[in-house]
């Protein structure tokens, strides 16, 4: 169901709808309630989220300051996005540690997982990012000289924005924030090259 779901959504876009709608399909079929599915469905996107933003504040925390000062790289507006990220990660984990781990949005409760999951979600989540960037991060370093750091700020960032832009795969749009935030003098062909030869690795 997981898998099908994610590579409908990856390939048609709108993931809500798309991929939510094959999982209630599955799910229901299997005589799981819509509130569960709904849960499933919220945790599925909150372990990305929680990935992508782990990630993003560990790139950030260990990268000297001074790469995110270079507008030809990241851009120095990106420390505030940046301690933006690792406040609603802190945020997130204050809610799960504390004793009440419950979100109400009119009749509706979704019960927060606890430390546990919420550690293996990072965990599990972070490793799967990790795995697709470290294969356009291969193909990059063929042209280019880029400290993995700022290269994994810049596609967890474009990650997420294509994936707000609801086109499929984000496709166009994770290569164009790509671009923008990383090539400045360095060659741009190559790297949209390799943006090419990745996307036929990841997906296919």
């Amino acid at each position: 169901a997981g898998f099908s779901s994610f590579a409908v959504s990856n390939t048609v876009g709108h993931a809500l709808v798309s991929g939510g709608s094959l999982r209630y399909r599955f799910y229901s079929g299997w005589g799981v309630g819509s509130l569960e599915i709904a849960q499933i469905i919220v945790l599925s996107t909150v372990t990305y989220f929680l990935a992508n933003g782990t990630l993003l504040a560990a790139s950030y925390l260990l990268t000297p300051s001074e790469y995110f000062d270079d507008r030809h790289l990241a851009g120095g507006y990106l420390h505030l996005v940046m301690w933006a990220v690792i406040a609603m990660l802190l945020g997130y984990w204050a809610l799960v540690l504390g004793s009440k781990r419950t979100l109400r949005w009119r009749e509706h409760t979704i019960a927060l997982p606890g430390p546990k999951i919420t550690l293996l979600q990072s965990l599990v989540g972070a490793a799967d990012l990790l795995l697709a960037a470290a294969v356009l991060y291969v193909l990059l370093r063929q042209h280019m000289e880029i400290s993995f750091g700022i290269f994994l700020n810049a596609y967890l960032l474009a990650q997420v924005v294509g994936l707000f832009s609801q086109s499929p795969g984000g496709i166009g749009v994770f290569e164009g924030v790509f671009l923008y935030l990383l090539t400045g003098s360095n060659p741009s062909a190559h790297v949209l090259a390799a943006l090419l030869v990745y996307r036929l690795i990841y997906f296919f």
